[in-house]
């Protein structure tokens, strides 16, 4: 628990708040209490008599310094190391934009269908793993863009078979 005055580890809790507190930052009424600065303020202009933590040592004598706990250190944030699922969404998004592309630049259709089959298989991938990747939602987004891109370009391979082979109903 630390202090609401500032980032030390607190000792005590004001007994009128409850706040937790440093010994720099506690103040002490003639009464006993054991309260924080803004309490002992209102005690004052109420005619009680406080005093600070530093006073209260002097009066008593002692000359040692505030007992104090270390100061806070700062966790290191905790980041997922890249791995496979990281690169694999990035390769289906390529396969799946190049995908229509090739299917339309090669002359020989047979050529061009492994680009969309793989599209489609590591956009699969990507989307299934897109959990274990340290950026979930890019993951995802790529994955899906390599689907897609595989599918247009399976798309354009089948369209192309079909009007190559004069499938599409028309004069044989």
């Amino acid at each position: 628990m630390r202090c609401v005055d500032c980032a030390h580890q607190a000792v005590e809790r004001c007994e009128v708040t409850g706040a937790p507190l440093c010994a720099e930052h506690l103040w002490y009424a003639e009464d006993g209490r054991r309260v924080s600065e803004r309490v002992a303020r209102y005690l004052a202009g109420q005619g009680v008599r406080v005093v600070s933590s530093r006073e209260y040592l002097e009066r008593l004598g002692k000359s040692a310094p505030l007992p104090r706990l270390p100061a806070p250190t700062l966790q290191p944030r905790i980041t997922r190391q890249p791995s496979y699922s990281d690169g694999l969404p990035i390769a289906a998004a390529l396969c799946g934009s190049l995908s229509a592309a090739s299917c339309a630049i090669f002359s020989s259709l047979p050529l061009c269908l492994p680009v969309p089959i793989l599209a489609v298989v590591l956009g699969t991938g990507s989307v299934v793993l897109a959990p274990k990747a340290s950026a979930l939602h890019r993951a995802r987004l790529l994955g899906w863009m390599g689907i897609v891109g595989g599918m247009l370009g399976l798309a354009v391979f089948f369209a192309a078979v079909v009007s190559q082979r004069g499938w599409g109903g028309g004069v044989p």
